[in-house]
């Protein structure tokens, strides 16, 4: 009697990191995000690409003022079902983008971790994207 209060559990346990770890996030998503008084569009194209994905995508201020930024890279889906990518961007900055996927689209956070041109680091805001 008692595994059977307990089998539900048990059954979340398995079935939500599978679920987790099988969701797709290929697509194209993009969003704005206010910056002063200006705004920053961020746009990311995921393709899924064997057991991974690749990633692209470009950050830009509305205005056309300052860097226009655009990178590429690869990575994997991670336990708690968070796409952890290396990425190179076109300023020859190198870093790490963590893209979790949200009800309408996902979340992206870039961290550079070797800057060779830091006019688009103030570029890379956490940005909250819609799927297109």
């Amino acid at each position: 009697m008692r595994f059977l209060r307990i089998l539900p559990v048990l059954t979340l346990f398995f079935i939500l990191p599978c679920a987790l770890a099988e969701s797709d996030l290929s697509g194209t998503y993009s969003g704005e995000h206010a910056v002063n008084k200006d705004t920053l569009l961020c746009e990311v194209t995921i393709t899924a690409e064997g057991k991974g994905y690749a990633i692209s995508g470009s950050y830009a201020l509305e205005s056309g003022r300052g860097a226009t930024p655009s990178f590429d890279g690869s990575g994997k889906v991670n336990e708690q079902g968070t796409l952890v990518a290396t990425f190179t961007d076109s300023f020859e900055n190198t870093g790490t983008a963590m893209i979790t996927p949200t009800d309408e689209g996902v979340t992206i956070s870039i961290r550079v971790t070797d800057v060779k041109d830091p006019r688009c680091i103030p570029l890379y805001k956490e940005c909250t994207l819609k799927k297109q």
